[in-house]
């Protein structure tokens, strides 16, 4: 009985074991079949990706492949909108704004190939980038090769009527589409002003943009009748004679201030934001007495005539000045007037004058300076170190008020924009349409109005013997009353 049922059941196994063999043979090559398949696809679409044969549909309809979408171009920098991570860019030769994206994947780097990041980007800087036009993306963007920079510059001339910028011994074109930015927005040539310290983006002998780095704003001088007369000293820079209801434009940033007169210095220290009005209460400043330092004036020949601050002095002895700044001028028959401030920092002091006879005709020596100050101030000449003496440095400096020439008879008419205030580099002229002696030179018009943001312009005003006519835009509304 045994023996029988173990014949059967070898004969169940063999037929067994042949189906799972057949079976397991079928699975085999069935799976074998689907990974080459997959495989085969897999290798079709990278093929594919990598070649660019996709076909994409553009806005006028055509079918054409990505690949002949890819464009490259050297651009300006208008605008960045990092939240919707969108760049608007215009052709540096001209032609219209486009608005392109960028993401994760856009390379970004400097001229040399370092990387950097898209809160990097400087509006109103060039650019080489690579993009595509069907989807108006950025595949890479760098630092325009072709471009010269020369930045955060402070010693310039802008002719704004030639279109051109000097800067040092070289002379640059302004062109006429030129971008200017200030603080991430776009401006004006004539928003520049001789106070700024500003970058600019060329190609050869030609600026395309025009960056202002450091701006500047106003000091607003309030309850100065105490003053008026004096000195105002803002910072190591600004010396100036204190007029009534002064609006001084200065480059942004923090100064102390110092005003003196009549043997009282009082001081404050203020911040001047881009732009913006501060004001300088002289009735809350703090106030001292002032100092006193001895001068002894060394006046060649030393029969000539000696002027302090407009009064006749005698200097055989060292005179008594308060601390702070003194106009100063000599003269003699038959002698060039020589005429300078100086300014007293300490107990004792040396000043050298030696006048030259009328005769010697370079108006550039040492000691006949010819110069001139703004209206309501005096003429001044600035005497080199060797008129200041060996104590110079350490007692006495001497203060720069400028090397411009006050025309005879010749007026500066300022018509508009009407019922604005104006300023002659901050001193008050009047409400326009106002007029004021003409000064030849560079200088700074400011116009004010309440209810609008405060305006500077630089003039350049020529020695042609006429009169000037100036007219400016209306000041912006700011909405609000100041």
């Amino acid at each position: 009985m045994n023996f029988y049922n173990g014949d059967i059941l070898r004969k169940a196994i063999v037929p067994t074991c042949i189906i799972l063999a057949l079976a397991s043979l079928i699975c085999f090559f069935v799976a074998k079949e689907y990974l080459t398949k997959q495989r085969a696809d897999t290798l079709n679409k990278l093929a594919n990706k990598n070649a660019k044969q996709q076909e994409v549909q553009t806005e006028e309809g055509a079918v054409v492949s990505e690949e002949r979408l890819t464009m490259n171009d050297t651009v300006l920098l208008l605008k960045k909108d990092l939240d919707k991570k969108e760049l608007t860019l215009k052709n540096i030769e001209g032609g219209s704004e486009k608005v392109l994206t960028f993401d994760g994947t856009t390379k970004i780097s400097t001229k040399r190939g370092g990387a950097l990041t898209a809160s990097e980007l400087n509006v109103g800087e060039m650019y080489d980038i690579t993009f595509t036009t069907y989807n108006h993306a950025i595949s890479e963007i760098s630092q325009a090769t072709s471009v010269w920079s020369n930045k955060n510059i402070t010693n310039y001339e802008i002719d704004d009527k030639a279109r051109t910028i000097k800067v040092g011994d070289d002379l640059f074109e302004l062109r006429k589409d030129i971008v200017v930015v200030s603080e991430d927005k776009l401006a004006e040539v004539m928003d520049i002003t001789a106070l700024d310290s500003i970058t600019l983006y060329g190609i050869d002998k030609s600026v395309y943009s025009i960056i202002i780095n450091s701006g500047h704003g106003y000091i607003r001088v309030t309850n100065d009748s105490y003053f008026v007369g004096g000195w105002i000293e803002i910072g190591q820079d600004i010396i100036k004679v204190l007029t009534e209801d002064m609006l001084i434009p200065v480059p942004e940033g923090r100064y102390d201030i110092k005003v003196t007169h009549k043997g009282y210095v009082g001081r404050d220290t203020i911040d001047v934001n881009r732009d913006k009005e501060t004001k300088l209460d002289l009735s809350k400043v703090d106030i001292e007495e002032v100092a006193i330092g001895h001068v002894k004036f060394n006046v060649t020949p030393d029969y000539g005539q000696l002027y302090v601050d407009g009064l006749m002095t005698d200097f055989d002895e060292r005179v008594p000045l308060e601390y702070g700044i003194h106009s100063v001028r000599a003269e003699l028959a038959g002698y060039e007037t020589v005429s300078f401030n100086i300014k007293v920092g300490s107990e004792l002091a040396n000043v050298d004058v030696e006048l030259e006879k009328e005769e010697v005709s370079d108006s550039s020596s040492s000691t006949s300076s010819s110069s001139s100050d703004l209206p309501n101030s005096q003429n001044t000449a600035i005497p080199n170190d060797s008129q200041t003496g060996a104590t110079t440095s350490s007692s006495s400096e001497n203060v720069n008020s400028g090397n411009t020439v006050l025309s005879d008879n010749k007026k500066i008419f300022v018509e508009g924009p009407a019922g604005a205030e104006v300023y002659l580099d901050g001193t008050y002229i009047g409400v326009a349409p106002c007029n004021t002696n003409k000064v030849t030179g560079s200088h700074t018009i400011t116009l004010a109005k309440s209810g609008c943001e405060t305006k500077s312009y630089t003039i350049n005003v020529s020695t042609d013997g006429n009169d000037l006519t100036l007219s400016f835009s209306d000041l912006t509304k700011t909405g609000a009353e100041n």
